[in-house]
């Protein structure tokens, strides 16, 4: 059996408290207050509290005792010298927590979508957005169904209106640009109908709207009232006059239409013609010789005018 440790020798560290791992620090004195650091000499006097800064008349003299050991606390106090700028500032900062916005999460409830959107701007439904609209070229407007895609995809991607106005804007210069090249091109096929076609060019355009003529009145007044996006007829589109010369041709070697009198292609030089020629007695009159020769002109004229139109005889 071990026999009890024999007594230290005099001025040596006190030994650690039985149990205590190796290496520990010794055990305090006897008597040593709570809370006093290993080491500390028995009857040493605790720390003094940190000196106070400010003066007994300053109102930050009462506060800094409470927060002597706090850095970041001790540098606010610091800033204000007096209470009402210290409350001030803490009323500024709860109003800016109150407006402040903040993300939802991933898997945050559609409601949660919606105030957080709605602190954004964006309005209580699509048709709500005010914006400036973008201004168009005379003869152009924006197609209302791209108008309302544009609208509903901006409403659920949470855009508000001054987003919704640059998207418009943006949609307005490509809507511009396409138009701008389409005139181009079809300027170009012009020319390139006119080069076609070279010296037939007014007779075969004359022929072509002959051939709309042709069809029954509601027809030929749907037709000359389609237009193009950029309010151009669509029956004056190069393509479109191509068509129609084909057809009126097709109907002309087939009889049922003339295509020209002597020379006289349009319409209005066909009316002049023949009020020109029912001038003359000999159109009413049989007994003249030339009646027949000057009522089968006529007849041809009024054909090339009204395509379909009864003959006089």
């Amino acid at each position: 059996m071990t026999g009890p440790a024999p007594p230290a020798p005099p001025g040596a560290p006190p030994a650690p408290p039985p149990g205590a791992p190796p290496g520990a620090p010794p055990a305090p004195p006897p008597g040593t207050p709570p809370g006093t650091p290993p080491g500390t000499p028995p009857g040493a006097p605790p720390a003094p509290p940190a000196s106070n800064p400010y003066p007994p008349t300053d109102w930050r003299h009462t506060v800094f005792p409470g927060i002597s050991g706090d850095e970041k606390a001790l540098k606010v106090l610091d800033k204000f010298k007096d209470q009402t700028a210290f409350v001030k500032s803490h009323a500024e900062l709860e109003s800016f927590q109150g407006s402040s916005v903040r993300i939802p999460k991933d898997d945050a409830k559609p409601e949660e979508w919606t105030t957080f959107f709605g602190k954004l701007g964006r309005p209580a439904s699509p048709m709500e957005y005010k914006f400036e609209r973008p201004a168009l070229p005379e003869g152009m407007s924006m197609d209302p169904e791209i108008e309302s895609f544009l609208l509903n995809s901006s409403f659920e991607a949470g855009l508000n209106g001054k987003q919704v106005q640059s998207i418009f804007q943006g949609a307005a210069k490509l809507a511009v640009a396409h138009e701008e090249k389409t005139r181009a091109d079809r300027g170009k096929a012009q020319v390139a109908l006119k080069a076609k076609w070279g010296m037939e060019y007014d007779r075969r355009i004359a022929l072509a709207k002959s051939a709309i003529n042709f069809h029954p009145p509601d027809v030929i007044e749907a037709f000359n009232g389609l237009k193009l996006a950029d309010g151009t007829l669509l029956g004056n589109h190069p393509v479109v006059l191509e068509l129609l010369y084909a057809d009126g041709l097709a109907k002309q070697e087939a009889g049922w239409m003339v295509g020209e009198v002597d020379g006289i292609t349009t319409a209005d030089a066909a009316a002049a013609e023949v009020k020109k020629l029912m001038a003359n007695p000999a159109y009413f009159d049989k007994s003249k010789p030339e009646h027949e020769e000057i009522v089968a002109k006529v007849n041809k004229l009024q054909q090339l005018r009204f395509p379909g139109a009864p003959q006089q005889t």
